[in-house]
């Protein structure tokens, strides 16, 4: 019980989610999709919502996850179903709340862990869209969108994490003077 209270969801720690989350959406459509790289987009939310699964386990990572894939259905150019992505996003989120890493430093298992983490997450969201009928599949594609999400989100997983956690962790109840 005692490590639950650590990573519990206090306001301070609620605002700096709603911050970061907002932030990811808003450079997630503004620039990372608009940036013409081969293969996947990268996935800036998803790394951020796999962050907040690690550092602050999974019931926040769950909540995070949806609320953050609930926006980015609606974010313009919302294509697809609305829910999808944020169903998606509460699942991974809660197996990767499971998962024990140091996310201070960016180390190969926290980076292994957030790669992993969204190519799940890229192939489920892809594989969702294809049985509700959004989105046309091409299978010779996946492999190399699942491939370039599983680099894209290694290199955004070795600043996003370690931030995520100083300032998830930095955010208290107390005020010191």
């Amino acid at each position: 019980m005692a490590a639950l209270v650590g990573r519990a969801l206090t306001l301070p720690r609620l605002i700096v989610v709603v911050v970061v989350v907002a932030s990811a959406l808003i450079l997630q459509v503004t620039v990372l999709n608009r940036l013409g790289l081969p293969g996947a987009t990268p996935a800036l939310v998803t790394v951020v919502v796999i962050g907040f699964a690690l550092v602050a386990g999974p019931l926040v990572g769950t909540i995070v996850g949806f609320g953050a894939g609930l926006a980015l259905d609606l974010m313009p150019p919302a294509i697809g179903t609305v829910g999808v992505t944020a169903g998606v996003f509460a699942v991974v989120a809660y197996f990767a709340g499971h998962v024990v890493v140091d996310h201070s430093k960016p180390d190969l298992l926290m980076v292994g862990a957030v790669a992993g983490f969204s190519v799940v997450a890229a192939l489920a969201v892809i594989l969702a869209s294809g049985f509700t009928g959004a989105t046309e599949i091409s299978w010779f594609a996946i492999p190399r969108i699942l491939l370039t999400e599983a680099i894209y989100s290694s290199v955004l997983a070795v600043g996003a994490v370690p931030l995520i956690s100083y300032l998830y962790r930095g955010a208290r109840d107390e005020v010191s003077l």
